[in-house]
C-alpha cells in the first residue's frame, strides 16, 4: 500500500511541476488533430464514403494516423526537453484513456457485423465515437490540464445529442452519412482547433 501511495504522490508532484510543459505539448497535438479532422471530413464527404465498412475504415485510419503523429510529436518534445517519454504520469494517462477507447473500438467492430442499414449504423457509430472519446478525455483530465475534462464533456454532450436526435423526423438529415462526415469535421476538427487555441491563450507567459 505504501508503494502505491508513493507512486500516486510522485504522479501528482510531477504533474504539478510539468503542467505548463504538458499544456505546450497538447496545443500542437490538438492543432494537428483539428486540421486532420477537417481535411478528412471534407474528403470523406467529397468521395462519398457512405458504406458502413468504408466509413469505419476511413475514420479508424484517420484516428490511427493522428495517434501516430501525436506520439511522434510528444516524443520529439520530450527529447528536446531532456525528458523521458514513457514516464509514470504518461502511463497513468494512457491507462485512464484505454478502457473507454477499447470499448469504442470493440463496439465499432461488433456494429459492423450487425445487419444494420448503413445510414443507421453510421449514426450509431458517430454517436459511439463521441461518447467513448469524451469519456477517455474526461478520464485523462485527472492527470492533464483542467480544460481537457471540459473538452471531454463537450464530446460526451455531442454524442448524447446525436443519439437523442436520431429518429426525429425534424432531423432526418442526420441519417445521411455525408452529414455525419460534416459532424465529425465540426467536432473532431473545429473542436480540437478551438481547444488548441484555448491552450495557447491560457498558457502562462514564460519569463526570459
Amino acid at each position: 500500500m505504501s508503494r502505491e501511495i508513493q507512486d500516486h504522490l510522485l504522479v501528482i508532484r510531477t504533474l504539478m511541476e510539468r503542467s505548463a510543459l504538458y499544456r505546450r505539448a497538447l496545443a500542437p497535438v490538438f492543432t494537428i488533430a483539428g486540421v486532420l479532422g477537417m481535411v478528412s471530413s471534407f474528403f470523406g464527404w467529397r468521395f462519398h464514403v457512405v458504406q458502413t465498412v468504408q466509413f469505419v475504415a476511413w475514420w479508424l485510419g484517420v484516428a490511427s494516423f493522428g495517434l501516430l503523429i501525436a506520439i511522434l510529436m510528444i516524443r520529439r518534445q520530450a527529447w528536446h526537453a531532456g525528458e523521458s517519454f514513457w514516464t509514470l504520469p504518461a502511463k497513468r494517462v494512457a491507462a485512464a484513456m484505454a478502457p473507454a477507447l477499447t470499448v469504442g473500438l470493440v463496439t465499432t467492430i461488433l456494429i459492423t457485423q450487425l445487419p444494420l442499414d448503413s445510414h443507421a449504423a453510421i449514426v450509431v457509430l458517430v454517436s459511439l465515437w463521441h461518447l467513448t472519446y469524451g469519456l477517455a478525455l474526461m478520464s485523462a483530465g485527472f492527470f492533464t490540464p483542467r480544460g481537457i475534462r471540459r473538452l471531454g464533456g463537450l464530446f460526451l454532450g455531442c454524442g448524447l445529442v446525436v443519439s437523442a436526435l436520431y429518429g426525429d423526423s425534424r432531423t432526418a438529415f442526420l441519417l445521411d452519412p455525408l452529414a455525419q462526415h460534416l459532424i465529425m469535421g465540426t467536432t473532431f476538427g473545429v473542436g480540437h482547433l478551438l481547444a488548441a487555441g484555448w491552450l495557447r491563450v491560457t498558457e502562462p507567459s514564460r519569463e526570459p
